[in-house]
């Protein structure tokens, strides 16, 4: 239906009244340009709309800052690399460059010619921490803003989300807390126009998959830089990669390319100390979260954590009222890993999980509860894996999202110490039926249990 100048003319007039209190507030806390660019520059409601999402959550985010420009020899070592990965894929194609006798030959080359021309550490501009609402200008959220909706509206993988999946897995400018550099996808496509082909793949699978062979083979030529390692993009050139670096990159150029990613992480592995970042993306045709390794799996594969895992959350932009952060008493103790504004847990995306109950009749003016697994690198052995609100009036406290098989103990914390107030168990279905297993004691005694992570 098209609505006739008059009713377009109402429309305007209607919107811009209801959104002056929202346009006032900011003017007195700042960015209120962003709005009155929507408003009356660029009038768009939908991008009005992501201009107050990025600006009421702003307040919890904090992003490195420092000198975005590359060093000389940082360039020097791009521009050596892109050209030696472009004439390997101009040769054999991208898919088909044979690792074992062309790549690890390369390698050689490329050490040598480090030794020769890269000094001992690459130097790089002073960084720091900075709270977003102060370090972010006007003009790159308007950037971010128009390039992210660009993305949507053009993507075969985006355009049919909803404004809500939108604003977790496309607009955002970061993806991990105080974690990367800031750059709006225009600025990472530009940064890796080696990366350019993935506009041509028509699956999710495949675009993934062609990301990952072309940074692993990028990684490959350099293999491990050691003390020459760097920082930011250039963490994609060699072998030094965590997790991180990894899920990263990976979530913001598939965004810049219009693949809707969001990054999750294990809370720590049943058999591991670690915890470990991944990336998940948004499966419009089969409407799902598909998790993956974007160097290491594809979305859909199943095995991809290779291990059982506790609890996964995901990092959000938006404040999740539901986390501990918001849920906890005034001066109540909460786990620095589950003690962060924009996370929920999404452990049932990849695993099932269960409603449990248990009774709590100590005497604290806590509101939270928690499951703790055992964990060699925690302090006091105990990691807090997810947690329950307590019922004061019924003393009981109710954990929504515990797994099965995972032996739990159960803690609440004084200041920041662990108290147990309950015996350790752990759940099982069989079935269809959930039952509750306590750590076996025999004879009242006690029975010495070797735990592995």
């Amino acid at each position: 239906m098209r609505l006739s100048r008059k009713g377009i003319i109402i429309v305007f007039l209607l919107f811009a009244i209801l959104s002056v209190p929202v346009y006032i507030h900011y003017k007195g806390h700042g960015h209120a340009d962003v709005l009155y660019h929507y408003l009356f520059k660029d009038f768009n409601i939908g991008k009005f709309r992501c201009a107050v999402f990025l600006l009421d959550n702003m307040k919890y985010h904090v992003s490195l800052y420092g000198d975005e420009a590359l060093t000389s020899e940082q360039k020097a070592v791009k521009h050596r690399t892109d050209s030696v990965y472009g004439y390997l894929a101009d040769t054999y194609g991208w898919d088909r460059i044979p690792a074992d006798t062309i790549i690890y030959k390369i390698r050689r080359k490329s050490i040598e010619w480090a030794q020769q021309n890269i000094n001992p550490q690459i130097a790089e501009g002073a960084d720091g921490l900075a709270p977003d609402a102060k370090a972010i200008t006007s003009d790159f959220l308007i950037r971010q803003i128009d390039e992210a909706y660009a993305v949507w509206q053009s993507s075969p993988f985006a355009k049919d989300m909803s404004i809500c999946e939108f604003e977790e897995s496309i607009l955002p400018y970061c993806c991990i807390p105080a974690y990367g550099r800031l750059q709006s996808p225009e600025q990472l496509r530009a940064l890796m126009p080696i990366l350019k082909g993935l506009a041509e793949e028509k699956d999710l699978r495949g675009i993934v998959h062609r990301y990952h062979r072309v940074i692993s083979d990028l990684r490959d030529i350099n293999g491990t830089m050691g003390d020459k390692a760097t920082k930011g993009i250039m963490s994609l050139y060699s072998r030094d990669e965590g997790c991180l670096d990894i899920a990263h990159y990976g979530c913001m150029l598939l965004r810049a390319y219009g693949v809707p990613t969001v990054v999750d992480h294990v809370v720590g592995f049943r058999q591991l100390p670690d915890r470990h970042y991944f990336c998940c993306l948004y499966n419009a045709e089969r409407k799902e979260w598909q998790g993956f390794n974007a160097e290491g799996s594809l979305p859909g594969d199943s095995d991809f954590l290779g291990t059982p895992v506790l609890n996964i959350y995901r990092d959000t932009y938006a404040a999740q009222k539901e986390s501990p952060y918001f849920l906890r008493n005034k001066d109540e103790y909460v786990p620095g890993h589950l003690n962060q504004p924009c996370m929920k847990d999404v452990s049932e995306l990849y695993m099932p999980v269960c409603e449990v109950t248990l009774p709590f009749t100590a005497a604290t003016d806590n509101r939270l509860a928690y499951l703790a697994a055992f964990s060699s690198s925690a302090e006091d052995g105990l990691l807090a894996t997810t947690w329950g609100m307590i019922d004061k009036g019924r003393q009981t406290v109710t954990f929504r999202k515990a797994l099965l098989d995972v032996l739990y103990f159960p803690i609440y914390y004084t200041d920041n110490h662990a108290v147990s107030f309950g015996k350790p168990f752990y759940l099982h279905r069989d079935k269809g039926r959930l039952t509750r297993h306590y750590l076996p004691i025999n004879g009242g005694g006690e029975k010495t249990v070797l735990l592995l992570r």
